[in-house]
């Protein structure tokens, strides 16, 4: 939309980012600006909050400099010097009208100093992210960090959060901030309806195939035969329960009033760091599981993978299964439906306001059976399969769509534009 966009971060790989910001694509590097990355993640393997802040506020700080100091101050200083050209370049290449400070609030403060309107996009507030306070020191050590995060969300100009959901917890979290909870604004993630309605070339098909671990290329080859597919897309951390889905695949093999001709299979793909030592355990934990249940010839791991392979796995499933709880909104059910995937997920959290029960999928609670039953449904019922899809593809175009996530993230920066130059005259 015409827009400049400058990204500020502590950490940057193109290998693992999203889409937009690799080469050649609309973005692109050249827009992220690296800054921090020097700083440790960890002191001894602790500190892992301290050092993301320390990252963060190091990220703003140069903000600080590049925003204000060379895009405000610096041109202001060289004009009257008739320096107009130098001060015109500064002021294009440094200037901003708004800050857009996504998920971590700590650096509000420095931010603050750009003398620009604020807008801070919670997904969920950190301070509930952090499960692990059993001993009195953790507590000791969260507390002022707890404090802070809620201080520093109180200072952005505007607040919105990702769903409904998010706005109730974060009501509840921030006992000092429900005075603006009126103010708080809802802004629903959104996809890129394009990419997925991109066919892949059969030179793309088979690539993204081709990169694919051997024992789940084999069995996408033999689904040929009616095999079905369940894909799980998550990253490997304990909090998306990645669990259950074995644990519902187990039970489906084994329903009574339900006979599958080839059984069906379960792909759990999702973001998987190696230098994360969560990733590295709970990938291990799932693998025992299914060696326990005894599906490990049906349960496929896709460590990572590219947006093509994305595509391709949508393509190849039946249904796909979101396990989480209480999820703070979740953009997986939004791009399966829009694949016109039927989804069955937990019946919490952010899948309550993007999934129509039984109409784009189905809400159950946490028990295996009760999603085991909820996928027979859909894999054994072509017409239901069908119409479920056919729901789910109109439903996120016309609510979670990137123009709809566009023209409401715009029109909230230029009222806050607008407020500040209003205030500013005004002064």
């Amino acid at each position: 939309r015409n827009h400049s966009v400058r990204i500020y971060t502590s950490h940057f790989d193109e290998s693992r980012c999203f889409s937009e910001l690799t080469s050649g694509n609309v973005l692109g590097p050249q827009k992220v600006r690296l800054h921090g990355s020097w700083i440790p993640r960890t002191v001894f393997n602790r500190f892992h909050v301290v050092c993301a802040v320390l990252r963060m506020c190091y990220a703003a700080f140069i903000l600080f400099v590049h925003t204000f100091i060379l895009g405000y101050l610096a041109p202001a200083l060289l004009r009257p010097l008739r320096f107009h050209d130098t001060a015109d370049y500064l002021e294009r290449t440094f200037a901003v009208d708004i800050i857009f400070c996504d998920q971590v609030s700590h650096n509000i403060p420095i931010l603050r100093l750009c003398r620009v309107p604020i807008l801070f996009y919670c997904h969920y507030p950190d301070k509930l992210l952090c499960t692990d306070r059993g001993s009195m020191l953790k507590q000791l050590y969260r507390r002022p960090i707890d404090w802070f995060e809620e201080w520093t969300t109180g200072l952005a100009d505007v607040v919105v959060v990702n769903s409904k959901f998010t706005k109730t917890v974060f009501e509840q979290s921030f006992s000092s901030l429900r005075s603006m909870s009126n103010q708080i604004g809802i802004l629903y993630p959104a996809i890129e309806l394009d990419q997925f309605d991109r066919k892949l070339s059969v030179k793309e098909h088979n690539i993204a195939e081709d990169m694919l671990p051997e024992d789940l290329r084999k069995a996408l080859q033999e689904g040929k035969t009616g095999a079905k597919f369940i894909l799980s897309i998550n990253r490997f951390e304990r909090k998306k329960n990645l669990a259950l889905a074995i644990r519902a695949l187990r039970q489906l093999h084994d329903l009574d009033d339900i006979s599958f001709e080839v059984k069906p299979n379960l792909i759990l793909a999702g973001g998987y760091d190696a230098r994360l030592e969560e990733n590295v355990q709970y990938m291990k934990e799932l693998k025992n599981l299914t060696l326990e249940l005894e599906l490990s010839e049906h349960v496929f791991f896709v460590p990572s993978f590219t947006d093509d392979q994305r595509i391709l796995l949508l393509q190849e499933s039946a249904s796909v299964i979101y396990t989480p709880d209480k999820e703070h909104f979740g953009i997986v059910p939004i791009e399966a439906m829009y694949a016109s995937r039927p989804v069955v997920a937990v019946a919490s959290g952010g899948p309550l306001e993007s999934i129509q029960n039984e109409v784009t999928g189905f809400l159950v609670e946490q028990d295996p059976v009760l999603f085991a039953k909820a996928l027979s449904s859909i894999l054994t019922n072509e017409e239901l399969s069908t119409r479920m899809g056919k729901a789910g593809k109109k439903h996120v175009a016309d609510k979670f769509s990137l123009v709809a996530f566009s023209n409401q993230l715009e029109d909230l920066c230029f009222r806050m534009i607008d407020k500040t130059t209003s205030h500013a005259k005004q002064s």
